[in-house]
C-alpha cells in the first residue's frame, strides 16, 4: 500500500488573484479603520455632536460587521489559505456567522423595536 499524501487547500482552491488580494487589504484597511470613529462615539457619547440616543447599539453593529467584513473575506480565500482557515474553513464560518451576524443582526433587530416605540406608538 501506498501513502498518499493529503491534499491541502491550496492543492484544492485556486491562489487568489492580484486584483482578490488588493482588494482584500483595502477592505481590511476600512474596516480597521472604522474602530476610530466607533472608540470616539464611545468616549464622547455626550458631546454635542454625538449627542445620538442608542450609541451602543450604533457601535455593536458596527462592530459585527467589522467582524463579519473580514472574516467573510479570509473564508473566501482573498488572504491565501493559510494557517487555521487554510486547515479548516470551519473556524472561519463560525466567526463570520457566530460572531459578525450573531452580534448585527440582534442589534439591528432592537434598533427596528426601538424606532417602533418612537415612531409609531410615540413612546419615548
Amino acid at each position: 500500500m501506498s501513502e498518499q499524501a493529503q491534499d491541502t487547500a491550496q492543492d484544492i482552491f485556486l491562489p487568489p488573484t492580484i486584483a482578490e488580494t488588493i482588494v482584500f487589504y483595502i477592505s481590511l484597511a476600512v474596516n480597521l479603520a472604522n474602530f476610530f470613529p466607533i472608540i470616539y462615539a464611545l468616549v464622547y457619547r455626550k458631546f454635542p455632536p454625538m449627542r445620538a440616543q442608542h450609541v451602543g447599539i450604533t457601535v455593536s453593529i458596527g462592530i459585527g460587521g467589522i467582524i463579519f467584513n473580514i472574516s467573510y473575506n479570509l473564508v473566501e480565500g482573498m488572504a491565501k489559505y493559510e494557517g487555521i482557515l487554510g486547515a479548516c474553513k470551519l473556524w472561519g464560518a463560525w466567526i463570520m456567522f457566530t460572531l459578525g451576524l450573531g452580534i448585527v443582526m440582534p442589534a439591528i433587530n432592537m434598533r427596528l423595536v426601538l424606532f417602533y416605540r418612537i415612531f409609531v406608538t410615540g413612546n419615548t
